[in-house]
């Protein structure tokens, strides 16, 4: 007998985790595929499929029913997918510059340098013995 999303839901909710199972066969291809258009990486979408349905497994109480679960199952995997992206963006920025210019991005400023603060420090003595 097929159960409708409601009704796994509900079932789910009582204890029964086989049916979230259910849930998670019934959806998994459908979020997967929308992932991989939108994130353009079989890998990447793997992964946010598979954190979104973790989520919504740990969040499931707070599913209201006021939309479909697919569209709430899909909104957990765009955000993961959007924080993903904001965290590899923080986090490769520098590595990315090095990679496409070939050298080590540097600030050209004199008192970025290492040594500025010793040769600052021994202009003031040179200053202070004249």
């Amino acid at each position: 007998m097929i159960q409708t999303d409601d009704e796994l839901i509900s079932a789910c909710r009582t204890g029964n985790t086989e049916a979230f199972g259910e849930l998670v066969c019934r959806y998994q291809d459908r979020l997967f595929h929308g992932l991989l258009r939108m994130l353009g990486s079989r890998e990447d979408a793997q992964d946010i499929a598979q954190e979104a349905f973790v989520q919504a497994f740990q969040k499931l109480s707070s599913f209201r029913g006021d939309s479909a679960f697919y569209s709430w199952l899909f909104r957990i995997a765009w955000n993961s997918a959007v924080s993903q992206r904001r965290r590899r963006k923080t986090t490769t920025s520098l590595e990315s510059v090095r990679e496409q210019a070939g050298v080590e991005a540097t600030d050209r400023h004199p008192q970025a340098r290492p040594e500025h603060p010793l040769e600052l420090t021994e202009r003031r003595q040179l200053v202070r013995r004249f």
